[in-house]
């Protein structure tokens, strides 16, 4: 589903974070070439409304985004914000800017992103962080406390 630029972005920094911090030192792991193509997916599908292609334009536009939503995150860890009050901050603002469809929609793809993160990288201590802070997005437009 193609959201808005606002909630794309915001929902794309949130996506990136979490493969960020279950990715961390994991790069020559089995899984990370799967994992980062996941990613690429969600990530193409909320900014175009289509899936992730190897073709030369989508490779490029996956650079922009990735550097925009690395950005965000970068910025926010740089200013030694927890990483829980980061993740909760950027599962408000997707459910201040969203409709009730976008919102299960992000609850969904973010659910089963952290899911395959987890499994993916072995990393199940991570999960609970992510969706007791994240996007067990309330369908009624509020976000759950941590």
């Amino acid at each position: 589903m193609k959201l808005n630029d606002n909630i794309a972005t915001d929902f794309g920094s949130l996506v990136t974070l979490a493969f960020m911090t279950f990715a961390d030192s994991e790069d020559n792991s089995v899984n990370f070439d799967f994992m980062e193509m996941e990613l690429f997916n969600i990530i193409s599908e909320i900014k175009s409304g289509k899936p992730y292609e190897t073709d030369y334009f989508s490779q490029k536009m996956m650079v922009i985004y990735l550097q925009s939503f690395t950005t965000g995150v970068v910025a926010y860890q740089s200013s030694q914000i927890p990483l829980q009050s980061i993740i909760k901050k950027l599962a408000q603002e997707v459910v201040d800017k969203a409709t009730h469809a976008e919102r299960e929609y992000c609850r969904t793809i973010f659910n089963d992103f952290i899911q395959k993160l987890s499994i993916g990288f072995n990393k199940p201590n991570l999960v609970s962080m992510f969706s007791s802070c994240a996007i067990s997005l309330d369908l009624r437009g509020k976000s759950k406390s941590c």
